[in-house]
């Protein structure tokens, strides 16, 4: 059976119980069931010469069951078509069993499975009992809208055949791949902690040197770059960084994301990493996960280029520079022939080192004018304080 012809079929069971319930209402209201226990009774009638060749193994009280059928027909039973969600609906039709066994004294499987082929035919009875009462205009219609849905929802499909087709490849590529893990990585929230880098009360000011270069560093050539930015604690790396970033995220094409200590460990856990758009990396606190980004830098080299982002930026802050004496972080950074040399090759050929020095005069005022403010005290701004 076609996909097509099971959704057809699926369709049609399903209008039909609309129209099922809606004659059985008909009938409710009418207070009309002396047919439907006619039907019943003579279903009862037509099935006894079959009752009285079962097994031993098979054979239940045939009067107890009809006893009981009859006298909850209007309800019981009934709630198997006319219950307003499916399943409440078989809900019901699972207590209609129950009982059913019961009154049949039905305690074996044999037993069981006869009576429940015996109810099948009953509730055959009732539901067509119910759809006599639609009329034929309805039967026409619903068939009709069955019919122009399926054939809707099929064009559809092999119109887009290929269009839906891709797009679930895509989706399947798409889970646990580098991408999923770019894209799960949370930016840094706004802070408003006093004086916190991402406290949104408090400015960003000067720096436009940095900034500048820090904007050559991304659009250099190279498809690999990396660069340090370092300073004593509290001097501004991670604002500096937090700000630039906000600005590189509004340029089309450009994402970019923090990474911490244990989002580092994935890393390298991936064969490719391919990514949309070209991606701006920052490594705060770098030195504790230098091992795995100099190991990803090296996976970054060997592999294709369709591996990996059209253009990685990688940006790692720490406090010690580069100099005459090595830092820690550095030479786990480089460790190893190859890591190393693959390590040297990808910096910025500029300034592999941005060394930042605290704020000037000027930004520091702005930044105390700013805490002010935000605190409802602006009468305490005077060039006296201030200077």
């Amino acid at each position: 059976m076609s996909l097509f012809t099971e959704a057809r079929s699926a369709l049609w069971s399903y209008v039909k119980g609309q129209l099922t319930d809606k004659a059985e209402d008909a009938v409710k209201d009418a207070r009309d069931y002396n047919k439907l226990e006619q039907d019943v009774r003579a279903l009862a009638e037509q099935y006894q010469p079959h009752f009285e060749t079962l097994s031993l193994t098979e054979e239940f009280d045939f009067e107890g069951l009809n006893a009981y059928l009859k006298a909850h027909l209007r309800q019981e039973v009934s709630a198997c078509f006319n219950a307003p969600k499916r399943d409440q609906r078989e809900a019901a039709r699972r207590l209609m069993f129950n009982s059913a066994c019961y009154y049949a004294g039905a305690d074996t499987q044999a037993k069981k499975d006869t009576v429940q082929a015996y109810l099948n035919m009953v509730l055959e009875v009732v539901e067509h009992h119910f759809l006599e009462q639609v009329d034929g205009k309805e039967w026409f219609l619903c068939g009709r809208t069955v019919d122009e849905t399926v054939d809707a929802v099929e064009a559809f499909l092999q119109q887009h055949a290929t269009q839906i087709t891709e797009q679930i490849t895509e989706a399947i590529r798409y889970h646990g791949s580098f991408a999923e893990y770019v894209d799960d990585l949370q930016p840094p929230w706004s802070n408003k902690n006093r004086f916190h880098y991402r406290n949104p009360s408090l400015g960003f000011y000067g720096r436009e040197q940095e900034i500048a270069e820090l904007n050559d560093f991304l659009n250099r050539n190279e498809d690999i770059l990396w660069m340090a930015v370092t300073g004593d604690g509290g001097v501004g790396k991670s604002k500096l960084l937090y700000h630039f970033c906000a600005q590189v995220n509004d340029r089309p094409g450009w994402k970019t994301v923090w990474l911490s200590t244990n989002s580092s460990k994935r890393l390298n856990e991936y064969r490719s990493w391919d990514y949309p758009q070209r991606l701006l990396v920052v490594a705060d606190y770098a030195g504790e996960m230098a091992e795995q980004l100099g190991d990803w830098l090296s996976h970054l080299s060997e592999v294709a280029p369709s591996c990996r982002p059209e253009r990685l930026r990688l940006i790692l802050l720490e406090r010690e520079p580069l100099g005459q004496v090595t830092p820690l972080w550095y030479q786990t950074f480089t460790s190893g022939r190859v890591r190393r040399r693959v390590v040297e090759d990808c910096a910025d050929p500029a300034n592999p080192c941005l060394k930042l020095e605290g704020p000037g005069d000027e930004a520091l005022k702005r930044l105390v004018t700013d805490y002010a403010r935000s605190k409802g005290k602006p009468e305490a701004l005077t060039e006296d304080r201030l200077a």
